[in-house]
C-alpha cells in the first residue's frame, strides 16, 4: 500500500465491494472499476455527446450526504 494513500470512509468500501452485479464474475478474481462504477454521482448526464465519462471513481451504491438534492433519486435507482 501506497504510505501516501488516502483510506476512504469504510461504507465507501462496502459500496465497492458490495453493490455490484455479480453475474458473469468469477469469485477470486479482480473485480473491474467497469463493474462499480457505471454512473455519476453528481447526477450529471454522461456518454454520448455528453463528453463526460460516466466513471468518476466513487462506487454507485455509494451516496455522500452532502447532496441530499440527489439521495431520494440514488436510492431509487439502487434499488
Amino acid at each position: 500500500m501506497d504510505p501516501g494513500a488516502v483510506l476512504e470512509d469504510p461504507l465507501w468500501y462496502a459500496a465497492k465491494y458490495g453493490s455490484f452485479d455479480t453475474k458473469g464474475w468469477t469469485p477470486g478474481t479482480p473485480i473491474s472499476q467497469s463493474r462499480w462504477d457505471q454512473r455519476r454521482a453528481d447526477g450529471r448526464s454522461c456518454g454520448g455527446a455528453t463528453g463526460l465519462t460516466c466513471s468518476d471513481g466513487i462506487p454507485d451504491g455509494y451516496f455522500l450526504a452532502r447532496r441530499p438534492e440527489l439521495l431520494e433519486k440514488q436510492l431509487r435507482e439502487a434499488a
